[in-house]
């Protein structure tokens, strides 16, 4: 056992019993009824988070600048995806803008 194991535990029963209160069977488990809302609210975020930390914009601008046709479909695209993004956001404002805490917004 590890050093941090043996300072929380004596044996590995109760190591194991350390673990299952930590992720099954207590009140502040790891996955409960609002871990499910949270990701069923936020998975989208959490999904294009980590498709957008891996290097697919390099390959994507690499494959867009082979030919000049690629390269007016990717501006075209882009300008699209930062429309979409802005109205987005400004709903977001709007949307929040009965809020008495409206700094959180910006």
């Amino acid at each position: 056992m590890s050093i941090f194991m043996q300072l929380i535990c004596e044996t590995y029963y109760t190591l194991s019993r350390y673990i299952k209160g930590m992720f099954v069977s207590s009140g502040d488990e790891l996955a409960n009824h609002r871990t499910a809302v949270l990701l069923h609210e936020y998975g989208i975020f959490i999904a294009a988070a980590l498709f957008f930390a891996t290097p697919v914009i390099p390959k994507l601008r690499l494959w867009l600048s082979e030919s000049e046709r690629r390269k007016q479909a990717g501006s075209i695209i882009l300008a699209g995806m930062l429309c979409v993004l802005f109205l987005w956001a400004v709903s977001f404002v709007i949307a929040g803008q009965n809020n008495p805490f409206l700094y959180g917004n910006f």
